[in-house]
């Protein structure tokens, strides 16, 4: 078993109670499919191509992290 540093971590902290457990439930989600998803590729096809679908989706995720922006006002501080 790995064991991960969690990113969701920080944000569980910054959200109240009983809305703490939804950012670890996604990041794990997703982590868990991605386990999954590049072991059949993998199996299915060949350990290049399931790279290269890896590379592909990490270059799509990154440009919609560039891309996109907050449509949430963000609280003030005041």
């Amino acid at each position: 078993m790995v064991y991960l540093p969690d990113p969701a971590g920080r944000r569980r902290r910054r959200r109240p109670p009983r809305l703490a457990g939804s950012p670890v439930g996604v990041y794990r989600f997703w982590r868990d499919g991605g386990f999954a998803v590049g072991a059949v590729l993998a199996d299915a096809f060949s350990l290049t191509i399931a790279i290269r679908a890896v590379a592909a989706l990490t270059a799509a995720g990154l440009v919609v992290a560039v891309r996109m922006y907050e449509t949430h006002a963000r609280p003030s501080a005041g």
